[in-house]
């Protein structure tokens, strides 16, 4: 089915890495931990904002190298709730943990195909949206105010497009997993974009 030879893609790509940007995405969700841990002593202690967190309903998402400490921060910290990653894939340590969390992967072309593989590593409901004519760069600002020398990471998708696209599925899939929305149905949201691969393991 593909699987074993897109994990060996992953594990191929992440040895290529050096070491400091291997470790990157853990390091990054220790960081992210650390915050909740501050959040969680601020909403304890804190006169001012004493109770007043809502830290039962927390997300995270990330681009690139964040989409992939997205993805660590949602296996090793029960307090996320919810995590998106935008196109940044999987590292290979990763392929021999589970996703604990909601999860979402909105990717550019490169992924698509990879619905499956980016979704059985998800152990609760897991979305995998790949936009086609969309690269790495169209899920920046980088879409809409162009800058020369990245043209190559650009794809031809039209930049308010790819705006349009994230703004309506990540707004979506966070008012669903976080504030209990049920209306909410993200396969019917992405369906609007006949652009969009969808793969899910509903």
């Amino acid at each position: 089915d593909g699987i074993d030879e897109q994990r060996q893609v992953f594990i191929n790509q992440t040895n290529m890495l050096p070491t400091l940007l291997r470790e990157s995405p853990i390091n990054w969700a220790d960081d992210i931990s650390f915050f909740l841990d501050q959040l969680e002593t601020i909403n304890n202690h804190n006169q001012l904002f004493k109770d007043k967190l809502d830290l039962k309903r927390i997300g995270v998402f990330g681009m690139s190298m964040g989409g992939m400490a997205t993805n660590e921060i949602c296996i090793s910290d029960s307090r996320v709730q919810a995590g998106i990653n935008m196109d940044g894939g999987l590292t290979g340590s990763q392929l021999d943990k589970k996703i604990q969390t909601p999860f979402m992967f909105l990717n550019g072309k490169r992924y698509i195909g990879y619905g499956k593989l980016f979704t059985s590593n998800i152990t609760k409901d897991g979305y995998s949206f790949s936009v086609r004519d969309a690269d790495h760069y169209n899920f920046t600002d980088y879409s809409i105010y162009k800058i020369q020398n990245l043209s190559f990471l650009m794809g031809t998708i039209e930049g308010n497009r790819t705006i349009e696209i994230m703004n309506d599925l990540v707004v979506a899939f966070f008012d669903k997993y976080l504030k209990e929305n049920e209306n909410n149905n993200i396969i019917d949201i992405a369906q609007n974009y006949p652009e969009i691969e969808i793969w899910t393991n509903l």
